[in-house]
C-alpha cells in the first residue's frame, strides 16, 4: 500500500515552532571561531538565532597562528562572553587545530588532506597532549572565556587527548555523541 501524505510547508522556523515539544531538539555546534572567522561566525550565530536556534555550540581555537586570539581580536572575546550569557556553550577547539605530528596509526576518516590537517592530537604522546590543551585552556581563561567542553579537531581522540581533557572539562563530543 502507498501512502501519501503532504509535504511540509511554511519555512524551517515556522515548522520549528509548530512542531511538537519533544521534537523541538537540534544540536548545532558552529566550529573554528577564531579572529580570522570571527565575524563570518558571528553572522551565522545571528542568522540561527533568526531561525529559532536558541542556544548553539561555539567551538573556540585559542591560538590558530601561536597568538592568542584576545589579542588579535578583543571584540571576539566580548562577543564570545555576550554569546555566553546568551545561553551558547563555549567548548575548546584544539589549541591550533593543525596537525603537529606525523600519525603512528592511520584512520579511514581523516584520509582526505583536509581532515588530516586538522587532526591536531593525531601523533602526538602524553605530555605534548597535555601541554597543547593546558595552554588552549590557559589562553581562553586568561581572556575571560573558561571554555566548560572541548571537541578535538576533525574529532580525532586519541587516548591521550581523553585521558587530558576528562581531568579538566565537564563534558566532551565525538562526531556522534556527548560521551559520559
Amino acid at each position: 500500500m502507498l501512502m501519501v501524505t503532504s509535504a511540509p510547508t511554511g519555512s524551517p522556523a515556522q515548522r520549528l515552532r509548530r512542531a511538537p515539544a519533544h521534537c523541538k531538539l537540534v544540536a548545532v555546534a558552529l566550529h573554528d571561531i577564531e579572529p580570522a572567522t570571527f565575524e563570518r561566525c558571528a553572522l551565522m550565530r545571528d542568522w540561527l538565532d533568526d531561525h529559532g536556534i536558541a542556544r548553539v555550540t561555539l567551538l573556540v581555537i585559542p591560538a590558530r597562528d601561536l597568538h592568542p586570539a584576545s589579542h588579535r581580536s578583543p571584540q571576539m572575546v566580548e562577543w564570545l562572553a555576550e554569546r555566553r550569557r546568551s545561553g551558547d556553550s563555549i567548548a575548546q577547539h584544539g589549541f591550533q587545530h593543525v596537525r603537529a605530528a606525523r600519525s603512528p596509526w592511520p584512520r579511514p576518516d581523516l584520509w582526505s588532506p583536509r581532515r588530516r590537517r586538522g587532526a591536531e592530537f593525531v601523533g602526538l604522546d602524553d605530555g605534548e597532549t597535555r601541554r597543547a590543551v593546558g595552554a588552549g585552556w590557559r589562553l581562553l581563561k586568561l581572556a575571560g572565556i573558561e571554555p566548560t567542553g572541548f571537541v578535538a579537531p576533525a574529532y580525532a581522540y586519541t587516548p591521550a587527548l581523553r585521558a587530558t581533557i576528562a581531568s579538566r572539562f565537564r563534558w566532551w563530543a565525538d562526531l556522534w555523541r556527548l560521551p559520559p
